[in-house]
């Protein structure tokens, strides 16, 4: 999504990732089940990211860089 709000350009960014792995390893390399290990594992994530950009004509001085306009 993306707007202007008093000269200034904002976007904003909203994402979600999600993964689930089920292993079952035979640790023993035995073709009996001796010693096995079961391993689960679940992981989500939600994002939002608000961005914020003015022209480049509106900036008259930035610290360090002078002369912009």
């Amino acid at each position: 999504m993306e707007t202007e709000l008093a000269g200034h350009s904002l976007m904003a960014v909203a994402g979600y990732w999600e993964y689930e792995n089920n292993w079952f390893l035979d640790v023993d390399g035995h073709p009996e089940a001796i010693q096995n290990t079961a391993l689960q594992d679940e992981y989500d994530q939600t994002t939002f990211e608000l961005r914020s950009q003015t022209r480049p004509s509106s900036i008259s001085s930035v610290p360090g860089i002078r002369n912009l306009t």
